[in-house]
């Protein structure tokens, strides 16, 4: 064999492994080495790739960028993603999907860039990037009240998503209307531990009587959540599938009334 087949030896043996995998987990302590992430673009039948407090940095944004058109899910968490390592990652997601892909292909549906900063990214790129996309998580990434807004007004417009989350942010000047006109929208959205303002969770609440898409809602967290009245919890508890109020200390006589509410619709 020559130097050059003697170089790329270990990622063939890499690659015949990881042959069957459809989803490879790198989470802390592991590495994403140049020569898996030379496996990783090469591998036909990947189709996410999750990376958690791993530090991507050294990787040329447009390569990292090119992994959107190849996997339907990316998991980026903590990885301490540059500027322009995000700049090219949110100009991605608005790629159009070519018709010839296969269905475990990119375009990007899936994406979670939890705990980096993306307070740097235009807010109308950021809006138009989020919207195209399935599920995006950008817990703790420090949005600024601007791109939040941006965010919900393209989605309560038209939108692909189906989860939203956005824990950890701090939501407390976003307009009520507009969040309640946005969270309807969408099947999943979290909000937990987002500094909501007893205007805003009403909001939300209220907007539950009307046509909603709506079915799993995380309030976790939100001191304000306890202000709201009893009926409007209830109609929450009962029109949805899922309801988080952990840690937001509900009054006694709302948990009696949704207790009891309960009780009497299941004939207990």
């Amino acid at each position: 064999a020559t130097a050059k087949n003697k170089s790329s030896m270990p990622e063939r043996l890499v690659m015949r492994k990881l042959l069957g995998v459809r989803i490879l987990l790198i989470e802390f302590g592991g590495e994403l080495s140049d020569e898996l992430l030379g496996v990783v673009e090469r591998h036909q039948g990947l189709s996410r790739l999750l990376v958690s407090w791993v530090d991507l940095t050294w990787i040329r944004p447009a390569r990292l960028a090119s992994l959107l058109d190849r996997l339907t899910g990316i998991s980026l968490i903590g990885t301490q993603l540059t500027a322009e390592q995000l700049l090219a990652i949110f100009s991605n997601c608005q790629k159009p999907a070519e018709p010839w892909r296969r269905e475990n292909q990119g375009p990007i549906r899936i994406l979670s860039l939890a705990h980096n900063d993306l307070s740097i990214i235009e807010s109308k790129l950021m809006a138009s990037a989020v919207n195209k996309l399935c599920k995006i998580r950008m817990r703790n990434t420090q949005l600024p009240t601007q791109q939040i807004e941006a965010v919900f007004t393209s989605t309560s417009i038209t939108t692909s998503l189906q989860c939203l989350d956005l824990g950890h942010n701090d939501l407390s000047s976003v307009d009520p209307a507009l969040l309640a006109r946005a969270v309807t929208k969408i099947t999943e959205v979290g909000l937990r531990y987002t500094r909501l303002s007893s205007h805003q969770v009403e909001a939300v609440l209220a907007s539950l009587d009307r046509n909603t898409q709506l079915k799993k809602l995380s309030l976790r967290g939100n001191q304000a959540a306890p202000q709201a009245e009893p009926k409007l919890l209830i109609e929450a508890v009962t029109s949805l599938e899922e309801v988080d109020l952990a840690f937001t200390k509900p009054t006694r006589q709302q948990k009696f009334a949704i207790l009891q509410h309960l009780l009497a619709n299941t004939g207990a």
